[in-house]
């Protein structure tokens, strides 16, 4: 047993295209709630400080994620996930998706079977189907159908300081993204222009934010603009295959190492949208780093008074790291208070 005013949490690292995922399996009670859109409001209000503490030196780092593993909420799940960023508490998130179920079925945690594992796992946004590709005891490929993606503004506009008049669209894949085309504002996707990105995806969100009420229909009030896509030019690879380098930002800071499921989700549909795509076609979406996912266009039914677009998305998950970290709610660095409606209730 440990200490008192110890705890200990169960982790597994895991990432995705080269976005880490910190998986919390055990170790942080039960949250209230009837839901786990309930579940992250109240983590949001009331216990925060779970958060900010793991995402920050010494314990993480804001480029990280935290995946709270949770009892799912619809009865055909077999487990559920709170996602937690820098920004706060995303609806969804391609790259942790993926990264929970890997955790899940190589900690066993859910059995494994050889070859094809599907996966039902609960999420804020709603259920998602996944499908592991398994082999040897390990995950080796994970494609999920996302939530219906939409656009949900065309040809918005705002004003930056010093640079003029920069338009974006408003789309609806899990999250909230103001998607940018690079190519025509002249904005380079290269590693070496992540400080660049990550300062104009900044005062992106910032001059955005006070005129922008994000609000889906389903879910409801999503709270402020927290993601930018930088999108490159769409180029044809092959017959219904597309490729586009891009890059996404997530507020405060932050340039994804890899190209984001919910990013490539939002690219499908505004191309969709556009008629530069067609149901059944492929994108293949490459990170500043180099890394890709792959995301395929498929049908979906109408999200409020939106067309909806049906997505799915592959990513190739690895594991760096399984243990535990210790939290002694005593140490200065640990701020007990943001913890307190989780630990000592």
């Amino acid at each position: 047993m440990p200490p008192d005013g110890v705890k200990t949490l169960k982790v597994i690292d895991m990432h995705a295209a080269g976005d880490v995922s910190r998986i919390l399996l055990d170790g942080v009670p039960p949250i209230p709630g009837q839901s786990l859109l309930e579940q992250v409001r109240f983590l949001e209000r009331e216990a925060d400080g779970l958060r900010r503490l793991l995402l920050s030196e010494p314990y993480g780092d804001p480029s990280m994620s935290l995946d709270l593993v949770v009892p799912p909420q619809s009865p055909d799940a077999e487990a559920g996930v709170l996602i937690m960023e820098a920004m706060g508490y995303p609806a969804f998130s391609g790259s942790n998706a993926i990264c929970t179920v890997t955790a899940l079925l190589e900690s066993g945690h859910l059995p494994m079977t050889e070859g094809e594992r599907l996966v039902q796992l609960d999420c804020p946004a709603g259920l998602v189907n996944l499908a592991a590709q398994c082999r040897g005891g390990r995950v080796e490929a994970v494609t999920y159908e996302a939530v219906p993606a939409y656009v949900a503004a065309r040809n918005l506009s705002i004003e930056l300081p010093g640079q003029g008049v920069l338009a974006f669209d408003l789309v609806w894949s899990g999250v909230f993204y103001a998607v940018i085309d690079a190519a025509e504002f002249g904005i380079p996707l290269s590693q070496e222009d992540m400080p660049s990105l990550a300062t104009l995806g900044a005062a992106v969100i910032e001059a955005a934010r006070p005129n922008l009420p994000l609000r889906h229909p389903e879910l409801g009030d999503m709270g402020q603009l927290s993601f930018v896509h930088f999108a490159g030019p769409l180029e044809a690879a092959g017959p219904g295959l597309w490729q586009s380098r891009t890059a996404s930002y997530v507020h405060p800071g932050v340039i994804c190492r890899s190209p984001t499921g919910t990013g490539t989700s939002a690219r499908l549909a505004l191309h969709a949208e556009k008629g530069e795509l067609r149901q059944g076609d492929t994108l293949e979406t490459m990170s500043p780093f180099g890394t890709r996912f792959r995301g395929r266009l498929l049908e979906a039914g109408p999200v409020g008074h939106k067309r909806g677009f049906g997505t799915a998305i592959t990513g190739q998950p690895r594991c760096i790291g399984r243990g535990e970290i210790v939290l002694d709610l005593g140490d200065p660095l640990v701020q007990a208070a943001g913890l307190s409606a989780l630990f000592d209730r």
